[in-house]
């Protein structure tokens, strides 16, 4: 199931100066504003905008394309030889089957003056959730229970592996000044959601994170089908 991502600002209100600022928690509030599904006319893709008012005391809230460092790094990896290498897919029997979760294809070109080397390299890595600040989750109804849709199976290894629809919103406050801010954030995503989940009944959950690692709430719609709301 590919997907697309994008994201934009609805609407941001600072305060001045002038002003006596609200006085807001320094973790991020949020409740649910709307959501919506779109048909493309194009392409099998449809697009997914969720809108989420927030609140937030201090106003970090937003993460930078490039910040890529701890604590917001993409991965972590085990080192081993004394920092030489990393820990591999078969190093030791103690490491989990090959699954979307806990390993990365690593493919390297090495080349030499009478030919060209593919180096391919099953490496275990251990997932920051951290590098994200928007989490989306799907919900489908089975059995007359709701449970949490899983994106990354072990049969989508290696070429379909995908974290979901978690991502990231970028710097709301400029200067990361310290003040609060409010404002409604709109966060989207296309993807072929039609064709997967055309029968199935669903909600969507979301939170999202400041730069602290503080979350918010969890905001949850009612439930729904696509086919019937999709406009």
């Amino acid at each position: 199931m590919k997907k697309l991502l994008f994201i934009g600002i609805v609407l941001i209100i600072g305060f001045s100066s002038c002003e006596r600022p609200p006085e807001f928690p320094n973790n991020p509030v949020i409740s649910l504003n709307s959501f919506e599904f779109k048909r493309s006319n194009e392409d099998l893709f449809d697009s997914l905008n969720i809108f989420l008012d927030f609140q937030d005391g201090d106003g970090d809230l937003g993460l930078a394309g490039d910040e890529n460092f701890p604590p917001y790094e993409i991965a972590r990896f085990i080192l081993t030889n004394g920092g030489q290498d990393t820990l591999k897919f078969g190093d030791n029997d103690t490491l989990p089957p090959l699954n979307c979760e806990n390993y990365e294809l690593l493919v390297q070109t090495i080349e030499t003056p009478d030919t060209t080397i593919t180096k391919r390299d099953t490496i275990y890595v251990i997932r920051n959730p951290d590098h994200f600040n928007f989490f989306l989750e799907f919900w489908v109804k089975r059995n007359g229970e709701f449970e949490l849709f899983n994106f990354s199976t072990n049969e989508n290894w290696p070429n379909n592996c995908t974290n979901g629809f978690n991502g990231r919103f970028p710097i709301l406050n400029e200067g990361l000044r310290d003040r609060p801010l409010e404002g409604t954030l709109k966060y989207g995503v296309r993807s072929t959601f039609l064709l997967q989940f055309r029968n199935d009944t669903l909600k969507l959950r979301a939170r999202i994170q400041d730069r602290a690692l503080n979350k918010s709430n969890w905001v949850e719609t009612e439930e729904f089908l696509i086919d019937q709301i999709i406009k």
